[in-house]
């Protein structure tokens, strides 16, 4: 292996250069796919063009509605939704998510549509109008209401009134999925904060398809600042480590050995022989050779 090692050695020095030029070459032609490449965080990455369950998926998405969308948890500290100050802030809440990029439905237990009869009518109408003029008695009839619809009752709201949501439904264009994704994140988040500013005894969660798709890219972007480095470090030290520790146990082994060469003369005074230092008495670096040994092979 020394000899193999001695021979390469000699090889790549004697053709440095071209060794250098073909380097910067293939580099050069390995690299010219990186401006091709795109970091696409929506989940439909994740399956092949070809892929039945995704080719199903489209043709609902085609037929009806495409499901992407932004879903903002509400969760009042005081566990009642069917408040005055609660269902209006739901309700400004609701007017200012249409203003969401590329939103073009707006769901919530306030602007849900509800009907009822009154003699031969049928009146149309949102399910909550006005919460903070409401008195105790409509308040209470809009808990029944809502909480007996089905088109709400574990979707829009939790079955005890304890939290709900308003679902912002978006349409991205494909080509430009990642953009408006990151666009629709930015703006949603300005609406949360600037929300928990004026009821900060609600608190929010943000979940649905683009708030994932963020999710993904963030984790990503997050991975890169810590994971990478981490590994090119590791990296560095599995391939340079062993050579500082050798270095190391050399500087170790010669300190030992100038110790020793000076200690071995004085060997031949002592009544006995040390096993370790076999011969010395009329060899006195034997022993130091015999040490060098020794401790290279206790680090190899």
């Amino acid at each position: 292996m020394n000899k193999f090692e001695a021979a390469y050695a000699r090889w790549v020095m004697q053709n440095r250069f071209v060794i250098i030029v073909l380097s910067l070459v293939s580099v050069t032609a390995l690299s010219y796919g990186a401006g091709y490449l795109r970091f696409d965080s929506s989940y439909r990455a994740f399956f092949s063009e070809d892929n039945p369950e995704l080719i199903a998926f489209e043709n609902v998405e085609n037929t009806y509605v495409k499901d992407d969308n932004v879903i903002i948890i509400m969760a009042p500290q005081n566990g009642d939704v069917f408040t005055h100050s609660t269902l209006a802030a739901i309700e400004t809440l609701t007017t200012e998510a249409w203003q969401v990029p590329y939103s073009n439905r707006v769901d919530s237990i306030t602007n849900f549509q509800y009907t009822e009869a009154e003699e031969d009518d049928l009146i149309v109408r949102d399910m909550v109008k006005g919460a903070e003029t409401l008195g105790d008695e409509a308040l209470s009839k809009a808990r029944i209401a809502v909480l007996a619809e089905p088109s709400l009752k574990h979707r829009l709201i939790s079955a005890t009134g304890h939290v709900t949501a308003v679902n912002v439904t978006v349409q991205m264009p494909i080509d430009e999925r990642a953009e408006a994704g990151q666009i629709i994140t930015v703006y949603v988040r300005d609406v949360v904060k600037r929300f928990e500013q004026k009821h900060p005894d609600i608190d929010i969660y943000l979940s649905g398809m683009v708030m994932m798709d963020a999710a993904f890219f963030e984790s990503a972007m997050l991975d890169s600042k810590t994971l990478i480095p981490i590994s090119f470090i590791l990296m560095y030290h599995c391939t340079f480590g062993r050579w500082v520790i050798q270095d190391r146990s050399d500087a170790i082994s010669d300190s030992v050995l100038n110790q020793c060469s000076h200690g071995s003369r004085r060997l031949h005074r002592l009544p006995f022989d040390l096993p370790f230092f076999v011969g010395t008495n009329h060899h006195p670096h034997r022993g130091s050779r015999q040490l060098r040994a020794r401790i290279s092979h206790l680090h190899s």
